[in-house]
């Protein structure tokens, strides 16, 4: 036979709203604890993003274009 549940405990589970009000007080508690960066950081970091980016797209650009060569030959020799 199956465990019937104690009636009359205690320790019932919060509701949903209340768990909803615990994670958004969570959040703000972390959110409080995250060492943010200055402007000049900020502007720092993200020219290197950038300039990876563009690094990246360069280096992405050059393998498409000798690819396409590779197989434009191959296809006339076949």
């Amino acid at each position: 036979m199956a465990k019937q549940p104690a009636t009359g405990t205690a320790t019932a589970e919060p509701g949903m709203i209340a768990r909803i009000k615990q994670f958004f007080q969570d959040v703000s508690v972390e959110m409080s604890k995250v060492a943010w960066p200055s402007k000049d950081e900020l502007k720092g970091l993200t020219q290197v993003v950038l300039v990876t980016l563009l690094v990246l797209a360069a280096i992405v650009g050059v393998y498409d274009w000798v690819f396409l060569h590779v197989v434009k030959l191959l296809l006339l020799l076949g």
